[in-house]
């Protein structure tokens, strides 16, 4: 093992590598002892240098050699076990920080179903959120394939593991409310899908109403071409408010009302269930 032309030997190698820290001339020492041919990497950091002498002792291939020393360890841990390190290679290409690979490494290590996934976009604060996916057994390439950057929208999505919202764009408060209501996951939701009317329907969900009113429901979330829904928020919260006072009338129920006439409506409701009252 040579260095600048000169040939290292346990006698001379701390006099040609002066300067050279105590943790580096020890891993040079050990390097001479085992014939490992570290001295291409020898301004490495020395926990790197540490890895690498190791896995060259364990014919570990040198294109992994370029790995810091947490992941370097993790692909020795793995070809320990038998482990084929073609499945960690794909990985190593895509740019991905230190802890986000070493993640994804272990994972692969642990048999979770990472082949063809894309992780250059999982942001290092969902790698609890899609460990506990992969855990309990879920394909997780459409929520990557989302690339979704906000932590609680993905969080929202993998509870309610519905694959197609995660194709959908929706926003956070959108996510929020098909949670409190799983069953609005079933419809075909776009990001033009409204949240109050999500809110609505999810406070709808909740109560008597859908068991007694045969066929509300689905009409109250019937929806546009764009996924736009045809009641608004506020005409299904006086829908509800109607049925709960027994004042709900069919002129209430039409659909695309304006909030001022949903509001006159209910007004004219309320008046006319006072007139009945005192009559």
């Amino acid at each position: 093992m040579k260095y600048a032309g000169k040939e290292l030997t346990l006698e001379n190698y701390r006099a040609i590598l002066t300067g050279y820290p105590l943790d580096i001339l020890d891993e040079v020492r050990s390097a001479i002892f085992d014939g490992t041919p570290i001295m291409p990497y020898i301004d490495r950091d020395p926990d790197d240098l540490h890895q690498i002498r190791l896995a060259m002792l364990e014919t570990i291939p040198e294109p992994f050699f370029v790995l810091p020393a947490p992941i370097l360890r993790i692909v020795r841990n793995h070809a320990h076990n038998q482990g084929n390190l073609n499945s960690f290679r794909p990985f190593l290409k895509m740019g991905l920080t230190v802890p986000v690979l070493a993640a994804v490494l272990e994972w692969t290590r642990r048999g979770y179903p990472t082949a063809g996934c894309d992780f250059r976009y999982m942001r290092e604060t969902q790698l609890s959120l899609y460990e506990s996916a992969l855990a309990q057994g879920m394909d997780i390439k459409p929520y990557l394939e989302a690339t979704i950057s906000s932590d609680t929208a993905l969080r929202s999505l993998l509870n309610l593991a519905r694959p197609s919202l995660a194709r959908a764009g929706l926003n956070e408060e959108q996510l929020h409310q098909i949670s409190r209501a799983p069953i609005l996951a079933d419809l075909p939701l776009t990001r033009n899908s409204q949240a109050d009317t999500l809110e609505a329907l999810a406070n709808l969900y909740v109560t008597r109403i859908p068991d007694t009113v045969p066929g509300l429901m689905q009409q109250l979330s019937s929806q546009n071409e764009d996924g736009s829904f045809q009641y608004s928020g506020t005409q299904i919260a006086r829908i509800q408010e109607g049925w709960e006072k027994g004042t709900l009338t069919r002129e209430l129920l039409m659909p695309g009302l304006s909030n001022a006439t949903v509001n006159a409506r209910v007004l004219e409701a309320n008046v006319a269930n006072q007139r009945h009252k005192h009559a």
